[in-house]
């Protein structure tokens, strides 16, 4: 973490960066104490990078907590970053928007992650039958899944 602090330092002088930390929490009431600290805090940005769905709830989160800046979830940047490859992805790669098929092909053990996890996002956009491949209109109603339930807001 601590290196690629200084590589967004040495990159980008005019940054501000008032706090940091590793994405490794022991418990649910420390995800609670570092989301108030955020909040107290008070960043206009924040980045959260602690890989799939974990990143993602941490971000809510600290949103629910209080958060009035913006949030970024960033997969892998940061420890890309940390090992001085802050320009990752070849400039072809990010014209075609294929980061992730390029992650996989760099980082293996990344690979059944991918698959698992976005393989149920499928599943959620297409459902249970795949076969009908046809995508509804939208509804202008926007859902939140979590297990089993829906919430619509």
């Amino acid at each position: 973490m601590e290196k690629a602090v200084e590589i967004f330092k040495e990159r980008w002088h005019k940054l501000n960066i008032i706090g940091y930390r590793n994405g490794h929490f022991h418990s649910e009431e420390e995800k609670d104490e570092e989301a108030k600290h955020i909040v107290n805090v008070n960043p206009d940005f924040l980045i959260v990078g602690m890989g799939i769905l974990m990143q993602e709830q941490f971000l809510l989160k600290v949103k629910d907590t209080g958060f009035q800046g913006i949030g970024f979830t960033c997969g892998g940047f940061i420890h890309q970053t940390a090992k001085n490859e802050i320009d990752y992805y070849p400039a072809w790669v990010d014209r075609m928007n294929l980061r992730f098929l390029y992650r996989m092909y760099r980082e293996p053990h990344i690979r059944k992650r991918y698959c698992k996890q976005h393989s149920s996002s499928l599943h959620d956009l297409f459902g249970k039958d795949f076969s009908d491949s046809m995508i509804k209109p939208y509804d202008r109603r926007s859902y939140c899944q979590y297990g089993n339930e829906r919430d619509e807001y």
